[in-house]
């Protein structure tokens, strides 16, 4: 996988690669909540693990997927190189997202009732310091990767072929129209 800089113009990714991104996401996310559908109320904490960590492995299998099949340059997917200076910036603006979700997350808890999704996650964090471990690695990590690397790297790009602004609203309401990924689908009542 060459990351290098030329000057000659790179071949994008298109359809092709979107779909088979969204087609793998999407069956792989089915196969893997059914699995999760599985696993008992009393094994909540294995169940937000399982699902946090699958989360990230279909994305980035997804992503494979899509690579796999005609372009192999992960610079047409967005991958670059950069600065070390600019990781210190990333991690700061990561953490300060982190901090304004909990805010609006806490706000929004205030105004609105509906079942706990959470449940499973706030049990693989209540069940002890590996489990915990797990869920931080695969819940600030592993998924947060896999989803950028489908609805970034590839459906984003293909998107490009048009405009920039149809490549950021278009993947944007694409990922906002997946049913919350997992989590959806094996919430227990």
């Amino acid at each position: 996988m060459d990351l290098s800089i030329s000057s000659t113009p790179l071949k994008r990714p298109g359809w092709k690669e979107a779909a088979i991104a969204l087609v793998s996401y999407f069956v792989l996310l089915a196969i893997m909540s059914a699995f999760m559908l599985r696993i008992p109320d009393e094994q909540a904490a294995l169940r937000g693990n399982f699902g946090m960590a699958g989360n990230g492995i279909v994305g980035v299998i997804a992503f494979a997927t899509a690579v796999s099949i005609r372009i192999r340059d992960l610079r047409v997917f967005g991958f670059r190189k950069i600065p070390w200076t600019w990781v210190p910036a990333g991690a700061a603006l990561g953490l300060a997202a982190y901090g304004t979700s909990h805010l609006i997350e806490g706000a929004y808890s205030l105004l609105v009732t509906e079942v706990n999704t959470q449940a499973d996650f706030q049990a693989g964090a209540k069940e002890g310091i590996v489990p915990l471990f797990i869920l931080l690695f695969t819940g600030a990590l592993l998924t947060p990767l896999g989803e950028e690397l489908v609805f970034r790297g590839v459906i984003a790009n293909a998107l490009n072929r048009h405009s920039a602004g149809i490549g950021v609203v278009g993947s944007a309401l694409i990922f906002a129209a997946v049913p919350a990924r997992a989590s959806s689908f094996s919430t227990h009542s």
